[in-house]
């Protein structure tokens, strides 16, 4: 096993390339560094060095070992997080999701120790998990890999809110279609949702908010149209102080319909 500090000095020495600017780096003195030159070749059996009574160079040895040295020294600091990054996920479990519908059902639950991100992610969602940026992901699809599962959580059904003298507030059931050329209003923060609104709605005008305030109030001084699904009586921000003299619709596109997984490391 080479020690950590023998490696450090070893890739000093290939960035400074002088025995005195390697020892400035890496604030010993130069004999210090001379030592360590000698252990490390001891240790690994190889000549990394060329010495000339007034220069020390690399030999081609010597310079893949630096090279490789810094690959190791990066794996063992990525090493360190990863350990560092576990035992705070032990302390606290850090959930993140790509919807808030998933969000608002994991802050009705008030449980101890856990951490919701504040911002939606919307892709990398194998990569945060595997390295540790968030302990679970609660997202519109399972994800399988040697190292994540998933479980099935359940699924939110979007839900239009009409006044009751609309022409589509008779119906059963609704498609975005039907919305054409509308203006409705909408959260601004809605992850992928704005993306289903924007390409299904044919010329629709969302108006988005920034604050549920403004949300309520605009909804209750008007007649706009507005999403809600199952998920929605839930929020105590977005779900709050909304109309209750609209019909509640749902709608039929498949994609109105959103299964949810929890993913997580194995």
């Amino acid at each position: 096993m080479i020690d950590n500090y023998l490696l450090e000095g070893l890739v000093a020495f290939m960035n400074n390339g002088t025995l005195a600017k390697t020892a400035t780096q890496l604030g010993i003195t130069q004999p210090a560094v001379t030592r360590n030159m000698h252990k490390l070749e001891d240790e690994l059996g190889v000549v990394l060095f060329h010495r000339s009574p007034n220069k020390v160079t690399l030999t081609e040895t010597g310079s893949f070992a630096a090279q490789e040295a810094v690959k190791l020294l990066q794996s063992n600091n990525d090493y360190v997080s990863r350990v560092h990054q576990f035992n705070q996920n032990q302390a606290q479990i850090e959930v993140a999701s790509n919807a808030p519908g998933p969000i608002i059902v994991l802050r009705s639950l008030h449980l101890p120790n856990v951490k919701i991100s504040a911002n939606l992610v919307e892709h990398n969602f194998i990569s945060l998990l595997d390295k540790q940026q968030v302990t679970c992901l609660l997202i519109n699809q399972p994800l399988q890999t040697p190292s994540i599962d998933s479980t099935y959580l359940g699924i939110e059904r979007m839900a239009v809110n009409l006044p009751a003298d609309s022409s589509l507030a008779t119906k059963k059931q609704l498609s975005y279609e039907d919305f054409r050329g509308q203006t409705l209003l909408s959260p601004r923060d809605i992850g992928f949702w704005q993306k289903i609104y924007e390409d299904h709605i044919p010329d629709g005008k969302i108006i988005y908010q920034e604050h549920s305030h403004d949300y309520s109030k605009i909804l209750n001084f008007s007649t706009l149209p507005y999403f809600t699904t199952n998920l929605t009586q839930l929020s105590t921000n977005w779900g709050a102080d909304l109309p209750h003299d609209r019909v509640l619709v749902p709608l039929k596109d498949a994609f109105a319909q959103q299964k949810f997984y929890a993913c997580y490391l194995k």
